[in-house]
């Protein structure tokens, strides 16, 4: 999965427009990448949770969630009917894959 056209990495930091209303939401890849691999795992344990829950969960605002939401969506990892978030067939082997790297990370 690639950065659309909206979207720029500069000096490890990312920038994009969340598309509807073109909001600047920066944060670094890390903090990105460790809130879309913990929403994943987080509902590979639970099947689902509300969309509020998860931008709680991961002590993010609006246009935080909207960001790590769509990429979220375009890798489809997620669906969400009704803002309640679900995983995909395919957000289902993602959350098992991470799940077994944490634990092999957790037994060196």
């Amino acid at each position: 999965m690639g950065i659309d056209s909206a979207s720029q990495i500069n000096d490890n930091s990312l920038t994009a427009n969340t598309g509807r209303l073109k909001k600047r939401v920066r944060m670094t890849k890390d903090v990105l990448l460790t809130r879309v691999a913990a929403i994943i795992s987080a509902l590979g344990e639970t099947g689902g949770s509300p969309e509020s829950m998860l931008y709680i969960f991961c002590e993010m605002d609006m246009q935080a969630w909207e960001l790590v939401r769509d990429i979220l969506l375009r890798s489809r990892n997620i669906e969400i009917k009704g803002h309640y978030v679900t995983l995909t067939p395919f957000g289902r082997e993602t959350a098992k894959a991470i799940d077994a790297a944490m634990a092999n990370k957790g037994g060196r």
